[in-house]
C-alpha cells in the first residue's frame, strides 16, 4: 500500500476515534485506536510517528475516562515488553514501550 494512502487511513481512524469519544461511544473509540496502533507501515517513520503521537495520546485520554481502554493499553504494553525480553526489540517497539509506559504513568498519578 502507498505510504500516503496509509497515512490517510490512519488519519481517518484517528478522526473516527475522536468523534466517537466526543459522542461518548468509548467502545467504538477504543476499537479505532487499537486499529491505529496495529496498522503502521513497518519501518515507515511517518506512520509510526502519527500513531505514537496522536493515537497513543488520544488512547491515554480515553483511558482516563474509560477503564477498559486503560486495561487494553496495559495489555498491549505487557505484550510488547514480553516480546522485547524474548528478542532484540526494534527501535519502534522500544519507542512504543516508552510512550505507553509514560502515558500509563501519567494516568496513575493524575487526580481522579
Amino acid at each position: 500500500m502507498d505510504q500516503d494512502l496509509h497515512i490517510e487511513k490512519l488519519s481517518e481512524a484517528f478522526d473516527r476515534a475522536c468523534e466517537q469519544m466526543e459522542q461518548e461511544n468509548y467502545e467504538a473509540a477504543l476499537e479505532a485506536l487499537v486499529w491505529l496502533h496495529d496498522n503502521p507501515v513497518p519501518d515507515a517513520l511517518p506512520t509510526e510517528m502519527f500513531r505514537r503521537i496522536y493515537g497513543f495520546q488520544a488512547w491515554g485520554l480515553l483511558a482516563s475516562k474509560y477503564p477498559p481502554a486503560k486495561k487494553k493499553m496495559e495489555e498491549v504494553l505487557a505484550k510488547k515488553i514480553e516480546a522485547a525480553k524474548n528478542e532484540t526489540p526494534s527501535k519502534s517497539v522500544k519507542a512504543d514501550i516508552g510512550r505507553l509506559s509514560g502515558i500509563l504513568s501519567e494516568l496513575s498519578i493524575s487526580p481522579e
